[in-house]
């Protein structure tokens, strides 16, 4: 066969350039397409969904192994602790109501925080800062996660920690929802336990326009009478410790930012007692100081079996 009649030879170096661009497309275009989603359609995301979506999004980057080793137990833990606690109400009967008024009456001089500050901040419409106030609270699970990934990409060694903190702390917070049910400032108000106080997370959640669409997660019963402590303030209170750990005092004061606007936003809205704030934040507190002692201690007993095992008999 002539030189002429050959067949051309393929550039197989060419065509692995081209897939690998077109991968680099596919994992530029898929966050983006994400983000779109949720933006167009306003889906309120779920911790399944959180799941779900991250887990495609590491896949892309050739990280799917590792997510699996290190948040199937971070999501199981979730899942595992939303599903139980819709069995308190029939596990413990009585609800408590007097103790968190009781309190927020002493700390406010006979006048409850969270009607001083509809007083000082809702005048019949909503404003910017409801908003903001119900963005974070909405960032309950997410927030969480997100930092999670963040340790496990920035601050492996850290990962276990954080996650050993988080899961002590929601489990703490079950075992109080079981020993002492207790309603929050919209049900005192609807049963008249305390004067009418404007629920505002129903009004912000309208004006938003978020929808659900079906998941796994709306199938487990919500727990109403779950608001001691708060876990919607221990959650950012436990990452911001976190934050002032790994990443230092500067970004450690600018993360705080988060859980205070958390502690003032769910007392305005109605969602909890500054009782259940203070609660909140003790657990997590604790939970971080008795996690990092543990951890801690274990750290100095291995190291020093292996000094033991390295000195020469």
């Amino acid at each position: 066969m002539s030189k002429s009649h050959r067949r051309p030879r393929l550039d197989w170096r060419r065509i692995r350039n081209i897939r690998w661009q077109g991968w680099k497309s596919v994992r530029i275009l898929v966050p983006i397409a994400i983000v779109a989603f949720f933006l167009i359609w306003r889906v309120f995301l779920t911790p399944d969904v959180m799941f779900a979506i991250l887990f495609i999004v590491f896949v892309t980057y050739g990280l799917a192994f590792e997510f699996i080793k290190l948040f199937s137990p971070f999501l199981g833990l979730l899942l595992s602790y939303d599903s139980l606690r819709g069995f308190i109400p029939y596990i413990s009967k009585h609800v408590h109501y007097s103790t968190m008024i009781d309190f927020d009456n002493f700390v406010g001089r006979g006048q409850l925080p969270t009607t001083w500050l509809q007083r000082l901040l809702y005048h019949g419409h909503l404003q910017w800062y409801d908003f903001y106030f119900y963005g974070l609270y909405m960032l309950h699970f997410v927030v969480p996660v997100l930092f999670a990934v963040l340790v496990w990409r920035t601050r492996p060694q850290q990962y276990w920690r954080y996650v050993w903190a988080f899961v002590v702390v929601s489990y703490s917070a079950f075992i109080t929802f079981l020993l002492f049910p207790a309603a929050p400032p919209w049900m005192a108000a609807q049963n008249g336990y305390i004067p009418h106080i404007e629920k505002l997370s129903t009004d912000i959640w309208w004006a938003f326009g978020v929808h659900n669409f079906p998941t796994l997660y709306e199938k487990f019963a919500p727990n109403p009478v779950a608001a001691v402590p708060s876990l919607h303030c221990a959650y950012p209170t436990l990452v911001a410790l976190y934050i002032w750990k790994l990443y230092g005092r500067k970004w450690g004061l600018i993360s705080f930012l988060y859980p205070v606007s958390v502690w003032v936003g769910v007392v305005y809205m109605g969602e909890h007692y500054l009782f259940d704030v203070i609660i909140g934040v003790s657990y997590a507190v604790v939970s971080y100081l008795v996690v990092e002692w543990f951890m801690n201690r274990r750290s100095q007993r291995r190291q020093r079996q292996r000094q033991a095992v390295t000195v020469p008999v």
